[in-house]
Formats: structure tokens, sequence, C-alpha cells
């Protein structure tokens, strides 16, 4: 009896192991794009790149994209302009915008935040996932689009900060992707892209 029960144990917990590892591994939606959309209201830098993370303001994926944040402020610092836009959703306050992820961001010097109201800014950048990033030449021409994370909430080495970092180096490179892993962001109904609701993680 004794063995049965700890058989049947072992395989919940093997069962729970498995559906974190698969749910870790899992990433968000990305919609098509093409360069700095016309629309928007945020300021480029015309003298150099640009970096554009979106996130959703109580997303605790993103933890580990602003942890990857501050790995590169080191080698970007003063190359690359940085803005992290935090979406409100239309029913939220901005208190509710403003708690620990808005106080992690805000202690990384040279970098400007954004409240976006409405996910006005959201909408025009077609961005679906916290955690998002959009890197752009001089030209506002896309270079990258993807996650800074190699998987949710996990820190460590990924291709989108290999080739933030190459970019620098060699700014000859060509448009790339990846995954970005992190909780749908809290756009209104029309703006969102279809999706399996099992795959994601909405804060409330």
């Amino acid at each position: 009896m004794k063995i049965a029960i700890f058989i049947i144990w072992a395989s919940l917990v093997l069962c729970g192991f498995w559906k974190l590892f698969v749910y870790s591994q899992t990433p968000g939606l990305q919609s098509p794009n093409a360069d700095w959309p016309k629309g928007s209201k945020l300021t480029k830098n015309e003298r150099g790149s640009t970096l554009v993370i979106f996130l959703h303001p109580q997303c605790p994926c993103s933890q580990a994209t602003i942890g990857e944040l501050e790995r590169l402020m080191p080698f970007i610092q003063g190359k690359v302009k940085i803005l992290v836009v935090f979406v409100q959703s239309e029913n939220r306050s901005e208190e509710w915008t403003k708690q620990d992820l808005w106080n992690q961001v805000s202690s990384i010097p040279k970098v400007e935040m954004i409240l976006d109201e409405k996910a006005r800014e959201a909408i025009q950048f077609s961005a679906q996932t916290s955690g998002q990033v959009f890197f752009f030449n001089e030209k506002a021409q896309l270079i990258f689009k993807g996650g800074l994370t190699p998987a949710r909430g996990h820190r460590g080495d990924s291709f989108g900060r290999e080739v933030i970092l190459s970019y620098i180096k060699n700014p000859l490179m060509t448009k790339s992707e990846a995954p970005v892993f992190g909780c749908s962001l809290p756009l209104p109904l029309e703006a969102k892209a279809p999706r399996r609701l099992e795959n994601y993680a909405t804060p409330r």
C-alpha cells in the first residue's frame, strides 16, 4: 500500500515539474511589424540605436527581463537610447502600474520610462507580450524583435542579448528575431492576437 501511494505521489510531482518546464519554455505571441511606426509618440534616437521594451506592470516573468537589461547597460549605455514602456490598461489606475517592476526599472540610470495609457504605444508597435523588445538602428529600421531572456522568468544569456551586443560592434547586421517569454500585455480586446489561453499567464 505504501509503495502504491509513493508511486502515485512521485507521478504527481513529476507531472507538476513537467508542466512547469513546458510553461517556462512556452513563448508569448509576437505580431508582424516593420520599422518604427509612424503613429508613435515615442522619441527615438536620431543619432544612434533605440531599444524599446514593453512591460505588463504586474508580470513577475518580466523581472528577469529587467535583470537582463541591467546586465546589458555597461555595454550599451551612451550608445543606445532605452525606452521602457509600461502598458496601462483602460480600467487600471496609475498606482496599479507604478509598483515593484516600475521601481526596479527606475533604479537603472539613463532609462526613459513611459506610462502607456490605454496601450496606445503597444498597439502602434504591435506588442503582445510583456518583455517584448524592439531594437532599431539610427534610421529607425527594425534590427531585432523578441525577448532578452532564454525562458519564462529565467535570466541568462539569450539570442536577443547577443544580437544587441553584436550590433554595437558591427552595425551592418540584418534583421532577426527570437521568442519572447512573458505575460500577455493588457491590451484592448480588439488589439489582441488570437491565442491559446493555457499558454499564457495573465496577472490580475
